[in-house]
């Protein structure tokens, strides 16, 4: 469902609007625009979120001690190294 509203614009950027339209309506460019805006916002917050959560989690405390060291796992480790000579 559409909704009728009043925005009030200068004068400049009314013409660079018009401008830009072309052949859409001005109310469908900047819907389009406002949209667009919108979902970058929800992503600059999730993005954000994603950050926090990883901070938190790097700065928590330190890993269990089997995942402190990725070559302390004995035999299974050479499969990482390049060659026998034990080299990466």
């Amino acid at each position: 469902m559409k909704v009728k509203t009043s925005v009030t614009l200068s004068e400049d950027v009314l013409r660079d609007l018009d401008r830009e339209v072309g052949a859409e309506s001005r109310s469908a460019f900047i819907e389009r625009l406002v949209r667009r805006h919108l979902r970058e916002l929800d992503s600059a917050r999730d993005f954000d979120r994603q950050v926090a959560l990883l901070n938190a989690v790097a700065d928590g405390p330190e890993p269990p001690q089997q995942f402190a060291d990725p070559f302390a796992h004995g035999d299974d480790a050479a499969l990482l190294l390049d060659d026998a000579s034990g080299t990466r």
